[in-house]
Order: structure tokens, then C-alpha cells, then sequence
């Protein structure tokens, strides 16, 4: 499974970048966690993307909502907009 979400942090991202510390450090204690990544527009430093990868798609649905680390990514999830942003990976190179 694949998480993508670009979302905008107008400013300073200090707070961000500590959220998405603490998020990923949790979320990497899974099973079935692959890898996350934090990236920022290179045309627009106040637009920010954040992917996580898992095993499958029930592995991310676990990890995503185990209430310890429920805890560790809200002040992260509140950032996020209500859209789908989950995919299932067809293809990998």
C-alpha cells in the first residue's frame, strides 16, 4: 500500500518536521512497514508531500490505526486534507 498526501505548511516547518519525526519513528515499528518519506516543492517551499509505504494493504490499515501509534501521528493527521490518498501498488520497479 501506498500513502501520498501533499498538503501546504505556510512558514516555518519546524513543528511539521518534528510531527513527521515522531510519526515515522512509530509507524516504522509495524509490521510490514517499508519506508516513509517527507519531500517539498522545489517551485513552492510551502507545498509539502508525505509518502509511506507498506507490505500490503492491510499491513498500512494496521499500522495506520493501532492505538499507540494513533497517538504518535494525530498532530500530523490533523495537517493532512480529507481526501483519498491510500493506492495499491500494481507495478515496482
Amino acid at each position: 500500500m501506498l500513502l501520498v498526501v501533499a498538503f501546504p505548511v505556510p512558514g516555518d516547518p519546524t513543528a511539521l518536521l518534528a510531527e513527521v519525526d515522531a510519526a515515522l519513528a512509530a509507524l516504522a515499528t509495524r509490521p510490514g512497514w517499508v519506508r516513509g518519506r517527507l519531500g517539498r516543492a522545489v517551485d513552492d517551499p510551502d507545498r509539502w508531500v508525505l509518502t509511506c509505504e507498506w507490505t500490503d494493504i492491510g499491513s498500512g490499515r494496521r499500522g495506520l490505526t493501532a492505538g499507540l501509534i494513533r497517538e504518535a501521528i494525530m498532530p500530523l493527521m490533523n495537517r493532512l486534507p480529507d481526501i483519498e490518498c491510500t493506492y495499491e501498488i500494481v507495478r515496482s520497479v
